[in-house]
């Protein structure tokens, strides 16, 4: 076990704790049903000199039909979904800081009017309107 954890100052850092819950077996009593319980938690370590992400700082690029979301900020960004023209579609994946994320969608154009959802640190939706970097 880590007596002292050492993370990077500059960026958060994602943490997962398992725990898992298997009940005893008993050869005697062989009509039993057995359920195993797995628990996944998602732990983040903030350090003391950041204080929230500002979504404004992401970055959209259009490569075909394909939208690389550009994470220039030191937090985890959870993307929820796009919308593109009121139809909606479901990414739910996370952006590490300062790394990217593609998303592959239908057809783009140049006039599509295009949303990105974000979840929060308290778990409510941020939606921001997507302009493509040029």
């Amino acid at each position: 076990m880590l007596k002292q954890a050492v993370f990077p100052e500059d960026r958060e850092t994602l943490l997962w704790l398992n725990i898992r819950g298997i009940p005893e077996t008993q050869e005697h009593r062989k009509n039993k049903l057995h359920v195993v319980i797995n628990s996944k938690f998602k732990f983040f370590y903030r350090p003391a000199g950041l204080t929230e992400p500002d979504y404004n700082d992401l970055r959209y690029e259009q490569k075909g039909n394909k939208i690389n979301i550009i994470n220039n900020t030191p937090f985890h960004i959870t993307v929820r979904n796009f919308t593109v023209n009121d139809k909606e579609y479901t990414v739910s994946d996370m952006i590490v800081p300062f790394e990217s994320l593609t998303v592959p969608l239908t057809a783009i154009h140049s006039n599509d009017t295009i949303t990105a959802s974000y979840i929060s640190d308290f778990g409510g939706i941020i939606s921001k309107p997507v302009t493509f970097k040029k």
